[in-house]
């Protein structure tokens, strides 16, 4: 069910949603469902070859969860505009606690919009995807 245009408050947010412990078959499920195979995301060795601590997900998956979590409450129907931006590797073992908020409400030409504010943080509180939507609603 939709929320309607009138009903949302700035401020306003659907309950905050865990991803994880994020495993390395989570990771590679993704990967699977994406067509990105590359080692570092799934080989150990091959990333502390490159560098990093192990194996990483990736931040287009933590963006789909933190994309479900704004339409299954605006509607993905409504929704007009979505971009996130990547801060920090997200580790097999993280969970991550994904929250969206209302930032903004207007209406521009006779229609009626929602902001909505991405966030995606570590249980320690460092954030990993930040982003924003715009949701084009009804009355």
């Amino acid at each position: 069910m939709q929320t309607p245009w009138h009903s949302v408050v700035i401020g306003d947010s659907p309950p905050s949603k865990l991803l994880g412990p994020i495993s390395l078959t989570d990771i590679v499920k993704y990967q699977g469902a994406s067509g990105d195979f590359h080692p570092a995301h799934h080989d150990h060795d091959h990333a502390r070859a490159f560098g990093f601590k192990g194996a990483f997900a990736l931040g287009m998956m933590v963006a789909g969860r933190l994309s479900f979590l704004a339409t299954d409450w605006l509607g993905i129907e409504n929704l007009y505009q979505i971009k996130c931006r990547f801060l920090a590797v997200i580790w097999a073992g993280d969970t991550l606690k994904c929250s969206v908020v209302a930032t903004n409400k207007y209406e521009k030409d006779g229609a009626k919009f929602i902001d909505v504010g991405l966030s995606a943080a570590t249980l320690s509180g460092d954030i990993v995807t930040r982003g924003t939507a715009t949701f084009r609603l009804r009355e």
